[in-house]
């Protein structure tokens, strides 16, 4: 059986950059952008892309709660930040295996 996807460059090409830049800002520990970035990222996500939300069994919701919490409360905690990363890290694993790469490992740096 083939599976015909329909890909968005446009959504690809936006989900690529927001990545890059919430790399660098994680690597930066400007933790509240960071926390603003992912909160774009995950909407780019839902957007741009329903075939891959069914693989995600909510984990792009509890993404946004804990970037929501950062960004209100103008701090963060280590193992929240933490806990964002892997599920970035997921989320990105995940998208990559189906568009991009083979079994692919996606980690920030």
């Amino acid at each position: 059986m083939t599976k015909t996807i329909t890909i968005n460059l446009k959504g690809i090409t936006h989900i690529i950059e927001c990545w890059d830049e919430m790399q660098n800002l994680y690597k930066a520990r400007d933790y509240c952008e960071f926390a603003k970035k992912v909160q774009e990222f995950a909407k780019m996500i839902i957007s741009y892309d329903d075939y891959i939300l069914s693989d995600l069994d909510g984990v792009i919701e509890e993404l946004l709660k804990l970037a929501n919490s950062i960004v209100k409360r103008k701090k963060s905690e280590k193992a929240t930040i933490r806990k964002i990363k892997e599920m970035v890290d997921y989320i990105v694993s995940i998208w990559c295996s189906h568009y991009l790469l083979e079994d692919s490992q996606v980690k920030f740096n």
